[in-house]
């Protein structure tokens, strides 16, 4: 597919799993999450043999983001597709063009529309992969480094939210993805274009855009205490009391964040077993999961330094056994896995068109979203409850690399016991690459049991 100005915007990924809208905020977040795993912990990648899918993915979302960077005309594509047309067809995507058909809308920010959370993200994205392809592609890194700096420039040199907006294309994306505030996409750029850069300049933008960032007041969406699509200030405190130690500002509010969610000075709600829960609408497990995230990266760089106190190593020990708490609440800890495919009990049928095998159970394009049944996991219809999304993933991506980072025996697995759903009725058989690997001739079911650790093995236990 191609933008208006002739862009490859054939890349990238679909927002989540009941829409193949491709969406700026949403889309850049998750390319900086998963470009921030890999340089973080590029040694638990290779060690599970995970490296090279990791750095093929992101480069996936990374040439989207190029290809939407337009320099000449100095604008940028936040959008494209249609949420009305999109959520009325309920399908496989090859099959998007014969019941929708092929015209998608493609909308763009620009110095006369400005969007600064979109492009200030995307800056962020593209500086935070140069430094996961400065070894093994420079020229490329380079490249990155070079959009991203243009991007920054657009982003702060004509600054405004696209919440304020009333081109029909950012309008559209504030319905989906309604924003507090730019100031804090800003910081995340610059303080991501100093570490891949160096640069002073940058790292003096980042801490004026900081400050700024803190009068953008809580999410309107997400509750207070988040780390998300929308909120990027917990994510720039961490990283500059890592390139600042010296500053306690940034210790004292990325601090602030993690006790947000542990005890005793705990304000984040959580449910009966453990999960927080600080925004109860979509996708409670990405903000667990990103939580978690932030709270063992901060442990991690916490047991860095050198002879951490008695204090220090308890507090670190804290925050990332709270950090695993969250982790094996997801893949099972209570009797319910809530990754698809993986433990015990998993979901079974996911709010996911592009996995959904509609010839089986009814032509697509004759249901809509709001007839889809929502009997939460045992309804043989997908249904709202079990979405999944592109940063709810790279928000489990970012912590279980932490996991793996630390239990430093962790090698490659084997995903032949992975349930991949040939069982269902009708469903055609296994590829042949898939049986040959596994050495079967079904790969029906199988299930990984999860890996939930003894209490023993908590860190500092």
């Amino acid at each position: 597919m191609q933008g208006l100005m002739g862009e490859d915007l054939s890349k990238g990924y679909y927002e989540a799993g009941g829409s193949y809208l491709k969406v700026g905020l949403p889309e850049a977040f998750s390319i900086t999450q998963l470009a921030w795993t890999i340089t973080r912990h590029s040694d638990a990648f290779c060690r599970v043999g995970l490296l090279d899918e990791a750095l093929s993915a992101l480069k996936w979302g990374t040439d989207y983001l190029v290809n939407c960077h337009n320099a000449s005309a100095n604008s940028f594509v936040v959008l494209v597709g249609d949420s009305q047309a999109d959520f009325k067809y309920y399908g496989p995507p090859e099959l998007y063009e014969r019941y929708v058909g092929s015209i998608r809308p493609v909308s763009y920010t620009g110095p006369q529309t400005p969007a600064s959370e979109i492009t200030g993200e995307a800056a962020a994205a593209l500086a935070a992969a140069s430094l996961a392809f400065n070894a093994t592609d420079p020229v490329y890194a380079n490249n990155l480094v070079q959009h991203a700096s243009q991007l920054f420039d657009l982003a702060s040199l004509y600054p405004g939210s696209y919440m304020k907006s009333k081109d029909p294309g950012l309008k559209a994306h504030a319905e989906l993805y309604p924003s507090t505030g730019y100031h804090d996409e800003l910081a995340w750029a610059a303080i991501w274009l100093y570490k891949a850069t160096q640069e002073g300049t940058f790292l003096t933008a980042a801490m004026a855009l900081f400050n700024d960032s803190q009068a953008d007041g809580n999410s309107a969406c997400c509750g207070y205490g988040t780390f998300s699509w929308d909120t990027k200030s917990p994510g720039v405190a961490l990283l500059m009391t890592e390139v600042m130690p010296y500053e306690e500002l940034y210790a004292i509010a990325i601090e602030q964040f993690c006790n947000w969610y542990i005890p005793p000075m705990r304000t984040v709600p959580h449910t009966a077993n453990g999960l927080a829960f600080p925004y109860k609408g979509w996708g409670a497990l990405r903000y667990a999961s990103n939580a978690a995230a932030l709270t063992m990266f901060y442990a991690e760089w916490l047991m860095s330094l050198p002879s951490p106190s008695k204090n220090v190593t308890a507090y670190a020990a804290q925050l990332f056994n709270y950090g695993k708490s969250q982790i094996d609440y997801a893949l099972g800890s209570t009797g319910q896995s809530y990754v698809v495919g993986f433990g015990q009990k998993s979901p079974k049928s996911p709010f996911q068109k592009d996995a959904w095998n509609s010839w089986l159970n009814y032509r697509p394009g004759n249901l809509t979203d709001d007839q889809v049944r929502n009997d939460f996991l045992t309804s043989p219809q997908p249904n709202r409850y079990t979405e999944p999304a592109i940063d709810y993933n790279s928000a489990l991506i970012q912590a279980l690399s932490a996991l793996v980072q630390f239990h430093d025996t962790l090698g490659p697995y084997n995903e032949c016991s992975l349930d991949f759903g040939y069982a269902f009725p009708g469903a055609p058989a296994p590829p042949n690459a898939l049986v040959a690997a596994c050495g079967l001739t079904s790969v029906a079911a199988g299930c990984r049991t999860s890996v939930i650790l003894p209490k023993s093995q908590e860190v500092g236990t």
